[in-house]
């Protein structure tokens, strides 16, 4: 089937576009936008694009149609965060929700710029919430010193340990929306309010949008960061209602992005296998057998790091050349200990470790008292299979290597 996709050209889109030409009721359970949320149908994809756009801080850009692009640090896998996370930024922000797009953040940008100093130091050393003033999350920030602070998704904590950056980003473009208004106008700050992505002088009743504030917006500073205010949950407006995904429109109608889709001019693809066993290795793999077959560039040994074990890839012309060479090459894996365990193994060492001294975390009562006073003691035993937290789905990811 992959073949014949190759030979035939059609991508996804033109997939779900020629499908839906043809046998036309595909589409009528389809969801399409109307013409107030077409900025939110944007394509999923990093769009570090147009100049004229202004970025009022990392997190943000608004262009003079007052579109909103907030940037989003963590992995959209269906939890969603590629709404969740804007709607943190866009509480705090004051602008129009309906107008709002996401985008993902540049990994390659944290790496290479430091956290903004508004966002040092953060009270208590740890994650706080500003609600109740004190440390939450339970994880040090200080090391974490990339332009967005927490790239990581894992563990629940897109919202709960980013919160505080979002909102904080959020707070910081509306304070400096304001300024920039206050500034050209020549009143003060405090008189002006921010709501809908419209800034309004109560005493006049003057009023611009966030876009046509937005580059000046850009170009200040404001002169005491450390007075940025972020609201407390009695003022939310955003935060806690049931909004559609962001991400959904344009997964629907195929215009997303995704690596799988990326193609470039003389790009290359691998398909990769890794030992079965965890923390196993490649003892012996035989290029050989396969280097003479359709499309074969070479082949690159892995080694096992962390949550990864050893394993070796092909690498093609085509993802499906790179994947039929992967599967006709010999192979042979270095299971180590770990090749000797099983979930019978499992089970049998979980169960001998309930005979053995331990500390008791938490002890109410008096069990062995009870347990001798009753009349009938039932027994029974439950156990569940040893299960790989991981995603389903065949991963991928596509790379630019360049001099720099």
């Amino acid at each position: 089937m992959a073949t014949e996709r190759e030979k035939l050209g059609i991508d996804r889109r033109e997939f779900l576009t020629t499908t839906a030409t043809v046998g036309g009721a595909m589409v009528l359970g389809f969801w399409l936008p109307p013409t107030s949320a077409e900025a939110q149908s944007a394509a999923v994809s990093p769009a570090y694009r147009d100049a004229l756009v202004p970025e009022i801080n990392a997190w943000i850009t608004i262009s003079p149609d007052d579109t909103v692009t907030i940037r989003v640090a963590q992995t959209e896998m269906g939890q969603g965060v590629f709404t969740s996370c804007p709607m943190i930024v866009a509480e705090e922000l004051q602008c129009d929700w309906t107008k709002v797009r996401a985008e993902y953040a540049s990994a390659n940008r944290n790496i290479r710029e430091r956290a903004p100093e508004w966002t040092l130091p953060i009270p208590g050393g740890d994650i706080t919430d500003p609600a109740s003033g004190g440390a939450r999350g339970g994880r040090n920030a200080s090391t974490e010193t990339g332009v967005y602070r927490h790239m990581t998704t894992n563990s629940s904590s897109s919202v709960r340990i980013t919160r505080y950056y979002l909102q904080l980003a959020g707070a910081e473009a509306r304070e400096r929306l304001l300024l920039a208004a206050a500034t050209e106008w020549g009143v003060p700050a405090s008189d002006l309010v921010a709501q809908d992505s419209v800034i309004t002088h109560a005493v006049t009743g003057r009023r611009a949008t966030y876009g046509a504030m937005a580059a000046r917006a850009a170009e200040i500073q404001l002169p005491d960061p450390s007075r940025i205010r972020m609201k407390t949950p009695d003022r939310y407006w955003l935060m806690g209602t049931e909004q559609r995904n962001l991400d959904t429109p344009p997964k629907v109608t195929g215009e997303a992005m995704f690596a799988i889709d990326v193609r470039l001019p003389g790009m290359l693809y691998a398909a990769a296998k890794s030992c079965p066993v965890w923390g196993g290795d490649v003892r012996t793999y035989d290029f050989s057998a396969i280097r003479n077959m359709p499309g074969v560039h070479s082949a690159v040994q892995f080694g096992g790091r962390g949550y990864t074990s050893g394993g070796v890839a092909v690498v093609a012309d085509t993802w499906w050349h790179a994947k039929t060479a992967l599967d006709a090459m010999p192979i042979e894996w270095e299971t180590g200990a770990a090749g000797a365990v099983s979930s019978e193994s499992l089970l049998e060492t979980h169960l001998a470790s309930l005979k053995q001294p331990g500390d008791i975390r938490t002890e109410v009562g008096d069990v062995d008292a009870a347990m001798g006073r009753a009349a009938t003691i039932v027994e029974a035993r439950y156990t569940v299979p040893f299960l790989a937290h991981a995603c389903p789905e065949p991963s991928s990811v596509s790379a630019i290597v360049t001099a720099d």
